[in-house]
């Protein structure tokens, strides 16, 4: 019965049919598929619902696995027969079973998240349960402390898909994060062509990038400070950025420093655009996943009325 049923509503209709060109996430009859470069997920949940496979998970994982087996073998008949009858030439494609996961989002192309139960056949490491595409959890560009604490957000939301669960952790999370020191959360950069835009001062090239402003500042005040202590940013250099509030004392919205922020510079917590750092390490990144699953952000910020915005 299962067989039948998937090779004639699921396979023929979806994969035949459709001849695997399929983009974004798409629900169309009884399953949902998603393709990526090289790839193509398939949700057999709401098969297995019509089907009225038991709600068990370790049924539900057995069924899967079944009918995973199922398709590859259904793949390669179907390809053994397609090549020679539409190309007249033997096949030269062939597919593997990545993996199985049993909870995944997908945001978009090239962006999801999938929560892994078998990969190549065996169960996961420990520490590699998550496959993460495309997400800011993944970049070098977001602090490693919020990389982590993002994980901890797409876990949460996977295991319990429980809104209130999501946010508690998050509120949490804004509280605790005004504990942290600067140098947790400032922003990784690098610097390349500092040459180019090396100037007078602060007196900026018109088209300076930001980051590069910010060192720029960076090297100027710890020579006008007379800072021979701490060593300027040179090209290729990695170092840190902090967004700070505009004041006398430093007129600028960034500032740089490589592993330690000089306190001759005078930047007290107050001076720091901590909401910024959120919003940029935190809130746009969880936004494409709540967006996703349509979910609406928590209030980090009590004050304001458009907190939604901030995730559009």
């Amino acid at each position: 019965m299962v067989n039948d049923f998937f090779k004639k509503d699921v396979f023929e209709k979806k994969i035949i049919r459709d001849n695997f060109k399929i983009d974004e996430t798409m629900v169309i009859d009884d399953c949902a598929i998603y393709q990526d470069t090289d790839s193509i997920y398939i949700s057999f949940k709401q098969v297995m619902d019509k089907l009225g496979v038991s709600s068990d998970y370790k049924q539900r994982i057995k069924i899967t696995r079944f009918l995973a087996a199922m398709i590859m073998k259904e793949l390669a008949k179907f390809n053994e027969t397609f090549f020679p009858e539409t190309f007249n030439a033997p096949n030269i494609i062939f597919w593997d079973q990545e993996l199985i996961s049993d909870r995944s989002i997908f945001v978009k192309r090239k962006k999801y998240v999938c929560h892994i139960v078998e990969i190549n056949g065996n169960p996961p490491k420990p520490d590699e349960e998550l496959l993460k595409k495309g997400l800011d959890m993944v970049r070098s560009s977001t602090p490693k402390i919020f990389r982590s604490k993002l994980e901890e957000a797409v876990s949460i939301i996977l295991e319990h898909f429980d809104k209130s669960k999501f946010d508690d952790f998050s509120l949490k999370l804004f509280d605790d994060f005004d504990k942290w020191s600067i140098d947790k959360y400032a922003l990784p950069k690098s610097c390349n062509n500092l040459m180019k835009y090396q100037c007078e001062g602060l007196n900026f090239i018109s088209g300076t990038p930001g980051h590069m402003r910010a060192a720029l500042a960076y090297n100027h005040y710890i020579k006008e400070k007379n800072l021979s202590s701490y060593e300027p940013i040179k090209e290729s250099d990695r170092f840190k950025l902090i967004h700070i509030h505009k004041s006398y004392k430093i007129p600028l919205q960034t500032i740089a420093f490589i592993s330690k922020l000089p306190p001759e510079f005078e930047i007290d917590n107050d001076s720091i655009d901590k909401k910024k750092h959120f919003e940029l390490c935190y809130i746009q990144p969880m936004s494409t996943i709540l967006e996703a699953i349509k979910w609406e952000p928590p209030n980090f910020f009590r004050d304001s009325e458009d907190i939604s915005d901030l995730f559009r």
